[in-house]
Formats: C-alpha cells, sequence, structure tokens
C-alpha cells in the first residue's frame, strides 16, 4: 500500500523541493509573538510539515490548539528531562489523556545525564513515556545527551516502538547510530551538528549510517548559535523552520551529493517517518 506522502509529494504544486522540519519548538516564547510571520516564512520556504515538540504539561495544549489550526503542524506531547525534578505528580496521567483525546507523539523525552537532574526520576520518566508510545501507537522524539548507553536499554526494555522514534540533535557514535536504527529509529541532524567542531563527526555519521534513516530539522527556535555561518540572519534573531533548506543543502555539500536529490531523499524519509500520524488523523 502506498503511503499517505506519494514518492511524488516531494514536489509541490509549483514544483518546488518541499521540506519537513523533524523537530523544533514553536510554542516557545521566542517565536509566539511573531508566530505568523514565522509560518508565512516557512511556507514560502516550502516547508510542508513541521514536528512540534511539547516538553511538559503547561505548553502541550497549546501545541495540540496550534496543530488544529494549521495542518502544517504536527504535534507531540512529553515531558522533557529538564523538567522531570518541576513536574506535577499527575503529569504522567496528563499525558494518557492527552495522547487518548489528541493524535499527537509522544515527545519532547528522554535522557539528559549533562545535567544535575535525578538520574532514577529520568529512567522512570522515559519508561513511562515509551509506554504510552508502545500503548497507543505514536512515534516518538527522543532527546539524548551523554547518556547513551542508558538509552539503548530503555529502548530494549520498553520493546518495539509500533510507530517508530527518533533521536533529535543526534550526536552519538556511529556505532550507537546503528543499534538505534536497528531497533526502529531515526536519527536527526540540525544547523549545528554543521558547525566546524562538530563537522567531520557529522560527515562521518551522514556518510556511514543508513541513508534512509537520516533526518533533519532546525530545533527553532534553538540550534543555533555565532558559529552557524551558513544561515545568514540578523543578531540574536531565534531560529526558524524557514531556514531548514540552508541546513539540507550545507549537509548535501558536506558529504558531495547532489542538493536537490539530498533534499528529496531527507523529505521521502520524514515522511515515513510521520506517516502513522497522517494516518490517524485520516
Amino acid at each position: 500500500m502506498q503511503g499517505f506522502y506519494s514518492r511524488m509529494m516531494h514536489m509541490n504544486a509549483t514544483g518546488n523541493l518541499c521540506y519537513i522540519d523533524a523537530h523544533l519548538h514553536l510554542q516557545d516564547e521566542k517565536l509566539r509573538p511573531r508566530l505568523g510571520s514565522v509560518l508565512e516564512r516557512a511556507k514560502e520556504a516550502h516547508v510542508a510539515a513541521m514536528l512540534c515538540n511539547g516538553t511538559d504539561p503547561a505548553d502541550w495544549p497549546f501545541v495540540v490548539d496550534l496543530a488544529n489550526r494549521n495542518s502544517a503542524i504536527l504535534p507531540f506531547a512529553g515531558l522533557h528531562p529538564w523538567r522531570i525534578e518541576t513536574a506535577a505528580e499527575n503529569w504522567a496521567s496528563e499525558l494518557e489523556k492527552t495522547l487518548q483525546t489528541n493524535v499527537c507523539g509522544v515527545g519532547e523525552i528522554g535522557l539528559d545525564f549533562a545535567k544535575a537532574i535525578d538520574k532514577p526520576m529520568q529512567r522512570d520518566a522515559l519508561a513511562a513515556q515509551l509506554e504510552l508510545a508502545v500503548r497507543f501507537g505514536r512515534p516518538a522524539s527522543i532527546h539524548c545527551v551523554k547518556a547513551w548507553g542508558e538509552l539503548v536499554e530503555s529502548l530494549k526494555q520498553a520493546g518495539p516502538l509500533p510507530a517508530g522514534f527518533m533521536v533529535h540533535a543526534f550526536n552519538g557514535s556511529v556505532e550507537v547510530g546503528r543499534r538505534l536504527i536497528a531497533m526502529g529509529g531515526y536519527v536527526s541532524f540540525n544547523a549545528l551538528s554543521l558547525t566546524d567542531n562538530r563537522r567531520a563527526k557529522t560527515k562521518q555519521l551522514l556518510m556511514s549510517l543508513p541513508p534512509e534513516r537520516i533526518l533533519f530539522e532546525t530545533e527553532s527556535p534553538f540550534g543555533l548559535n555565532e558559529m552557524v555561518t551558513y544561515v545568514p540572519r540578523k543578531p540574536q534573531t531565534p531560529n526558524e523552520p524557514a531556514n531548514l533548506p540552508m541546513i539540507v543543502a550545507e549537509a548535501a555539500c558536506l558529504i558531495g551529493r547532489d542538493a536537490n536529490t539530498f533534499a528529496v531523499n531527507i523529505y521521502e524519509n520524514a515522511s515515513r517517518f510521520i506517516e502513522p500520524l497522517r494516518k490517524a488523523k485520516t
């Protein structure tokens, strides 16, 4: 059976390449005051879909409402590891209700051992949310910093995720990337992946991992700093989804791929990842 996105859908009606932003936070205060113009610029840049990740119960309703008002936005709801220690005790039941009443993925969830956040609490929260992803058949968007072994173990314990998962802003090793992909995952890269201090490693990852499991994201409004010289912008302005085509083109240049062909391949990868959400909506 052909997927929701056919292989011809990488072009829009005017023949332009399309893009899917695999991870961002449109609900963030840095973007809310200018959200209308941000979304208009994304449309002009042919960003056809944006995976908007909630990070705690306070922003899940806004993310869901935003997606209900704009079909290009696909909502995810999850408890970010940075929010675990301050979340209300009933966060898990609230997340379950959100998934019951809305078609959304599970994210942003994960582990961050670079932060001074209780590790057992992080593990328990991740396990609870992976269980929900399995039970509801929703894709998961995962954050991981300095906890790769723990993440792999958590995914093993959760069992296969029927709708898959992605690890955003991937910065692990080739071996870890291969293990995650073997478990049904995708790995995503952003503008910071292509800065001088990470360029060589990202090139190795892009050339060593299965190309059909690679995604790209902006992580708006984050994911840019002064080292990102190939995305022109005014100082102190937040990142936004309209920057995605430049990020994908820079990655293609890094590994010596034709930019258009590479963009089409990345679009098809993201289309497969979001297929469970699209199917659930129809």
